[in-house]
């Protein structure tokens, strides 16, 4: 995903099974300063969403796991990728 504007809300639809495991690659715009509003079923390690990488074409990664039987997604960061 390559954020253009605040992005409000997002999801993944038709999770099958049990668990899924996802990875989401943000790439930041030149301007450097996009960010990502995210849902409350993602629980972050630590309890605190990151702060994305600030700089034009800084690259974050975000690993979920999806647990379809309580719709959370437990989510990790690695960031400030160039």
């Amino acid at each position: 995903m390559c954020i253009r504007d605040r992005y409000n809300s997002w999801g993944y639809q038709r999770i099958e099974g049990g668990t899924a495991s996802l990875q989401l690659v943000i790439k930041q715009p030149i301007s450097g300063s996009g960010l990502i509003t995210w849902p409350a079923s993602v629980k972050w390690a630590g309890g605190t969403a990151p702060t994305l990488s600030v700089g034009s074409s800084k690259v974050d990664i975000v690993s979920f796991l999806y647990d379809r039987s309580s719709s959370i997604y437990y989510a990790t960061f690695s960031g400030n990728f160039s």
